[in-house]
């Protein structure tokens, strides 16, 4: 038998060895995966307990459905630059329909610390028994109100991406990015109790749930990043009275014992 030419052996043995490689690779990256995907289900299902039960280490209260009967009082402060607020109070919020929603996407990168999701609320219902409130809108407009509210949002989408870091200092994990983006189809809404009687309310509310999709279209490039920004404040403001870890993090994950 004729031995192989050194070309042909060198083409068989790197294919040999490139299967092995490829295989080797293969196995390891379908262990990944099943791990992330592990790892994705962990946190859905955290998020849907928290969201039904709350969690008193992070101050949130059950969101549905939500009931806070104790009037919510809020004193002056401005909203975006659009509004001045004088004062609010609320009594009687509620929302249902919050844990109904569909997952169009979601991915947990454990090795980069970050994540990335896309969720639709097909319907979201929430009401105000009582409110009432004065501000001023646009530096000139004076408003006051007194009356109750119904709303229901349609088709809510929110999508984004968050990474953690470490601060070096402590080792402590805190938010370092968030990205946040959402689009809405329909609204329909009812804010009693506007100045000018019955006839403006119901013009006002109408107008609002008609354009609801629209405004919020129109506001996103004017206060998004606000609303980002103080998102992102807040919740480092929970991680870091919270001193987790990285370990903290993937033993939640895998286990679910997390606050």
């Amino acid at each position: 038998m004729k031995s192989l030419p050194s070309i042909a052996i060198f083409v068989l043995v790197t294919l040999i060895f490139g299967q092995s490689q490829n295989s080797e690779a293969a196995h390891v990256n379908t262990a990944q995966e099943r791990q992330s995907r592990a790892y994705e289900d962990q946190a859905l299902g955290m998020i849907h307990n928290l969201i039904v039960n709350g969690s008193e280490a992070l101050g949130i209260p059950p969101l549905d459905p939500l009931d806070i009967e104790e009037n919510i009082h809020l004193d002056a402060m401005s909203i975006f630059d659009l509004a001045q607020l004088d004062f609010a109070n609320l009594e009687g919020v509620h929302s249902t329909k919050l844990n109904e929603f569909t997952v169009n996407s979601f991915n947990i990168n454990v090795l980069q610390l970050g994540a990335n999701f896309n969720f639709t609320f097909p319907e979201i219902n929430a009401a105000v028994d009582h409110y009432n409130l004065s501000a001023v809108l646009i530096d000139a407009i004076p408003a006051e109100a007194d009356g109750a509210i119904k709303i229901t949002l349609h088709g809510l989408t929110i999508s984004g991406a968050l990474t953690i870091g470490v601060r070096e200092e402590t080792q402590y994990l805190y938010l370092k990015t968030l990205s946040l983006d959402l689009s809405l189809d329909a609204a329909d809404i009812d804010i009693g109790g506007l100045m000018g009687g019955s006839r403006i309310t119901a013009m006002v509310s109408e107008i609002v749930s008609e354009g609801a999709h629209v405004i919020i279209e129109q506001l996103k490039p004017v206060v998004g990043q606000q609303i980002v920004d103080g998102l992102l404040a807040q919740i480092n403001v929970i991680l870091d009275g919270l001193q987790l870890t990285v370990s903290d993090v993937i033993n939640c994950l895998q286990t679910g014992n997390c606050f």
